[in-house]
């Protein structure tokens, strides 16, 4: 196990971000939310259709952290846990910092799941400064050198993870957390919140093009 702390990111905490929230709302109403809900459909497919057989052999296993639950990992995040551990990979990222009122880290959460489940010399590596999915990518990407990547998560937060991706030159293939996507209230509202969040990460990314704010861009590519 190593541990990676680079750059620490917090995009909602800046003026920009704020400014880019006002923009988006402001889209949303002009286009009476019909980009917002292309938007959530988009999630919804790839909620639905992404694999959960993963199966990465040479590949870099990256998982998301997930707010902590009294120090453990909550069940979503668990459930990406036993995704990597079904896996098989050459090595693996744990991605988050601390967040909220936790005393450890979402990784280091993580790893010692790992280990309570019986990992063992296995190479994984903890990413333990960013607090949210753009601050894992950014300074994970910097660990990764062009290596095959495969994502691993929960179902509803999939599409925000290939977009954000994308955007950070990043080539990555998808695996789900869970076997198959459950269209209950909750996951339905989880859906719901991952498109807005792309609406806000899209408005802001068109609007930093168009103006040419290279401070703004800095921070999603």
């Amino acid at each position: 196990m190593s541990t990676y702390s680079p750059v620490n990111l917090n995009p909602r905490r800046d003026a920009d971000a704020l400014l880019v929230l006002l923009l988006s709302l402001l889209l949303m109403a002009l286009t009476l939310g019909l980009f917002y809900l292309l938007l959530f459909i988009h999630v919804l497919y790839r909620a639905k259709t992404t694999a959960s057989c993963c199966q990465p052999g040479t590949a870099t296993a990256l998982v998301f952290g997930k707010r902590l639950t009294d120090d453990k990992p909550d069940r979503e995040y668990r459930c990406r846990l036993d995704r990597l551990l079904a896996s098989t990979w050459q090595r693996a990222v744990l991605m988050g910092g601390i967040t909220a009122q936790a005393n450890i880290s979402e990784a280091q959460a993580g790893y010692q799941y790992l280990l309570e489940k019986g990992l063992r010399n296995k190479n994984v590596h903890l990413e333990q400064s960013s607090r949210n999915t753009l601050e894992n990518l950014k300074n994970t990407r910097q660990l990764l050198q062009s290596r095959q990547t495969v994502i691993i998560s929960n179902r509803y937060h999939l599409a925000r993870c290939a977009m954000l991706a994308s955007s950070l030159g990043m080539t990555c293939r998808l695996c789900a957390a869970e076997d198959r996507f459950h269209a209950n209230p909750a996951n339905l509202c989880k859906c719901l919140m991952e498109a807005f969040y792309l609406h806000w990460f899209l408005c802001g990314k068109y609007w930093a093009k168009l103006t040419r704010n290279r401070r703004m861009l800095d921070k999603i590519s």
